[in-house]
């Protein structure tokens, strides 16, 4: 299984470490119901998630007789530039130095989503957001080329969405136990999470952007 696994972690930590359903699953941990909301959005983040990889995976895109050594390669390619085109564009939208940051307009929404709306909120951002949509998209592409059995594709499937959710799951775990004492630190966090957004997210992007470019051209080149 490591096989299949390996080449997905890297989309799968670029989808954990996106602020936006970070600062979200915060709010939801801030809001009038925060036990249900926070569970709901986990489970609809997780779901979002794998839908999208396991749709990669049995796609047809993945029939046999193609060289998956290029196609892999082109598309971490197609990724890599994609991910470094929304950091440029993150970094200009960037609030100045006086600039109130605005909250995204879903965050609003969640002291008036009902549990079903929350379930709601965490597949939309894992399954329509374009940049987590694309990486676990990605993601599934690196485990459905991979040779191996059906049982070790689910599992590896498993794997690559409990990796991508865990900056979801281990909030949520961590706030059944500890319960509003964390109230404080996720209000902190919460604010720097808004207001640093756009430059945490450029930097993300290129980073991982970077990295993919990188491994594509070791393949092609070789």
């Amino acid at each position: 299984m490591g096989g299949a696994v390996g080449g997905s972690i890297g989309y799968a930590l670029g989808i954990a470490i996106s602020p936006i359903p970070i600062a979200t699953l915060i709010l939801t941990l801030l809001s009038v119901r925060p036990r249900v909301n926070s569970i709901a959005f986990t489970i609809g983040w997780v779901c979002g998630i794998g839908a999208i990889a396991t749709l990669a995976v049995v796609t047809a895109l993945f029939d046999a007789g193609a060289d998956m050594s290029d196609r892999r390669a082109w598309i971490r390619l197609s990724v890599g530039v994609l991910l470094v085109l929304g950091a440029v564009r993150r970094w200009r939208t960037r609030p100045g130095p006086d600039d109130d940051p605005p909250t995204p307009p879903l965050m609003l929404a969640i002291d008036r989503a009902g549990m079903f709306g929350m379930l709601g909120i965490g597949f939309v951002l894992a399954a329509l957001n374009p940049k987590d949509m694309l990486l676990a998209a990605a993601g599934g592409v690196e485990i459905g080329s991979a040779d191996v059995s059906g049982r070790t594709t689910a599992a590896a499937l498993a794997t690559f969405t409990a990796i991508a959710a865990s900056t979801a799951i281990v909030p949520v775990s961590a706030y059944l136990i500890a319960g509003h004492r964390l109230d404080v630190r996720l209000r902190r966090s919460r604010d720097l999470l808004i207001r640093h957004n756009p430059a945490v997210m450029a930097i993300v992007l290129v980073a991982v952007g970077a990295l993919f470019i990188t491994e594509a051209l070791g393949i092609l080149l070789n």
